[in-house]
């Protein structure tokens, strides 16, 4: 079978990549697919020329529990920032099963290579985890002074609705420490409180726009920690 020889060839292979990519995508023999993807995975950088073949290989077979959809991961992985901008398209124009298979994916690619690299580079998801839960509060309340956010958040906490006591949630602690989140970040004040400590304040626009950024980088760290334990 040609499909045999090709995958014995290593990296001569090369001038059949987008052969192999219609293979992996085409085939209903699963033993060919397996073939072609294991000979693209041999092939070098040149493979980037059929990242949409893995991706719609990841995309239908899913990489979990699918050797030959797992092995098109790892090819995508290698690429890592060539893939994030194909495979966050293919995520967004998907559904059902195709679209958890490749937010799987997205997920366990390094999360430097994307838009939230610069809350990675923060390396405090504790911080950010409390300007997420404080942010929530003023996005759903409205503006309120800190002692006040404190005490809901403490309410919430006691009702099992975040992790606050990870983090701390005294008014004194949130008083401080977001100002200083908005410091690491290099950005203008994520409230309005100002210095003020009994001052009602609410979501500045830098801390609504990092709110929304806030809350998808966490949520695609724990992706990334539940794939990386599964």
């Amino acid at each position: 079978m040609l499909i045999v020889i090709l995958s014995s060839m290593g990296q001569a292979a090369v001038p059949a990549i987008p052969i192999l990519g219609r293979l992996l995508t085409e085939s209903l023999d699963d033993e060919i697919s397996w073939y072609a993807v294991v000979t693209l995975s041999l092939c070098g950088p040149q493979v980037k020329l059929v990242i949409p073949s893995l991706i719609e290989c990841v995309a239908e077979r899913g990489s979990a529990e699918d050797a030959i959809g797992s092995r098109a991961e790892q090819i995508l992985m290698s690429f890592r920032g060539d893939a994030v901008l194909p495979l966050r398209a293919a995520f967004e124009a998907s559904q059902g099963d195709e679209r958890k298979h490749l937010e799987r994916t997205l997920a366990m690619l390094d999360p430097r290579n994307d838009a939230y690299a610069y809350l990675e580079d923060l390396d405090d998801d504790k911080l950010i985890a409390m300007f997420e839960a404080v942010g929530d509060v003023l996005a759903e309340m409205g503006p309120m002074s800190w002692r006040n956010i404190a005490v809901l958040l403490e309410d919430k906490a006691l009702a099992g609705q975040f992790k606050g006591p990870e983090f701390g949630i005294s008014e004194a602690t949130l008083r401080t420490q977001i100002p200083r989140l908005a410091g690491l970040l290099k950005l203008r004040s994520l409230t309005a409180h100002g210095r003020n400590a009994k001052k009602k304040g609410g979501l500045t626009d830098v801390g609504k726009r990092l709110l929304r950024d806030a809350k998808e980088y966490l949520r695609r760290k724990e992706l990334r920690r539940k794939y990386h334990k599964s």
